[in-house]
């Protein structure tokens, strides 16, 4: 699916995503020989100092938000509301999968596809029923989103970056992406990504998808809750 998926991306969009020449599966790991990405991943460039505050920051951020709109810009299947992948299968998603026998340490399995954001929801609340949540919760899962196309782990660590050129040189690591509610990618980048809230994430995150804090807050806030109240601290990044 992943391979799918940034095949699907590259001729959809001018996204860089790098060539993929050919996969095989060893045991039951599935291996994808694609093309090597000089440079370094932007959780490094933030790390490191190489890109702070200024100039350089506002510089990627305007190309991860022209990639970011391209991407969420693609027309889903028609008449389709099931939240899937580029294939219309299963999902991985470490935030929709609920079980705990797995553990932190297991890889995540494919979860979905989702006949509907109502199914979906019902799998983020543990199968809790909406009358039984907190009102923020209630007000979010009964709203309705457009699907978009979705990377669905945009983070730091999956940008890569030439600092000293201030270019993007890739988005890699699309094996969760999918059609996902409008909202998911944002709900992902600030409620799941606590490995690099002190890198000013936030800030970057505010400038890739200008408006979309103001515009999703209640889901925002809504994803926070159920994160803490039905999630496994360790789990999460």
């Amino acid at each position: 699916t992943e391979i799918a998926t940034m095949r699907y991306v590259a001729q959809h969009t001018d996204i860089p995503v790098p060539r993929v020449w050919f996969s095989f599966t060893w045991g039951t790991v599935e291996n994808i020989v694609m093309d090597r990405i000089k440079g370094v991943t932007l959780f490094d460039a933030l790390r490191l100092g190489y890109i702070q505050e200024g100039d350089k920051e506002d510089i990627l951020t305007s190309q991860l938000a022209h990639y970011m709109s391209q991407l969420r810009s693609l027309a889903p299947p028609p008449n389709s509301t099931s939240i899937s992948s580029v294939i219309g299968g299963p999902v991985k998603c470490a935030r929709l999968f609920s079980d705990p026998e797995f553990g932190p340490v297991a890889p995540t399995p494919p979860t979905g596809p989702f006949e509907t954001e109502v199914t979906m929801n019902l799998q983020i609340r543990h199968l809790h029923t909406l009358e039984s949540c907190d009102p923020v919760v209630i007000a979010a899962h009964s709203k309705t989103h457009p699907l978009v196309f979705t990377h669905n782990d945009l983070a730091p660590r999956n940008i890569m970056v030439d600092h000293i050129a201030c270019k993007v040189l890739a988005v890699i690591d699309w094996e969760c992406g999918g059609w996902f509610p409008a909202h998911w990618e944002i709900c992902k980048m600030t409620n799941w990504e606590k490995e690099s809230v002190s890198l000013g994430w936030r800030r970057w995150i505010s400038k890739i998808f200008p408006g979309d804090e103001e515009t999703y807050r209640q889901e925002l806030e809504a994803d926070a809750l159920l994160l803490k109240q039905f999630w496994v601290p360790e789990v999460r990044a």
